[in-house]
């Protein structure tokens, strides 16, 4: 996968946060979350929560059909997605969350709203 593509798309997706202090502070919190808990628990408590935890997880989906990763089906969620791969395709998938939820942070970090 290449970076350059992981940035692009990041960098658009968090262009359009609206409330970047509460999506910041989630964004960085997933990556520790999936490691401990998984990605599957960590997608589903994410998914009860708020609007920034949606916006993320909304962020991920697009990311991971754009990298045809996953297919879409309109009556499903990411939720329902992951817990429907397979093992290998679970692990990749996993993967590659965690490498995208690096470029999501470092944008989040560097957006700053109140420059002119």
């Amino acid at each position: 996968m290449s970076e350059l593509i992981r940035a692009k798309l990041a960098f658009d997706q968090v262009a359009q946060v609206k409330d970047l202090e509460d999506y910041k502070r989630n964004v960085k919190k997933m990556p520790m979350m999936i490691q401990v808990n998984g990605l599957a628990q960590t997608v589903s408590f994410y998914q009860t929560k708020g609007d920034s935890h949606i916006a993320i997880l909304k962020h991920l989906y697009k990311h991971l059909l754009s990298q045809q990763l996953i297919t879409a089906n309109s009556r499903e969620n990411l939720v329902e997605v992951i817990v429907n791969l397979e093992s290998n395709d679970y692990r990749i998938v996993t993967t590659e969350i965690m490498a995208y939820l690096q470029w999501l942070k470092r944008f989040a970090d560097g957006r700053q709203d109140n420059i002119k």
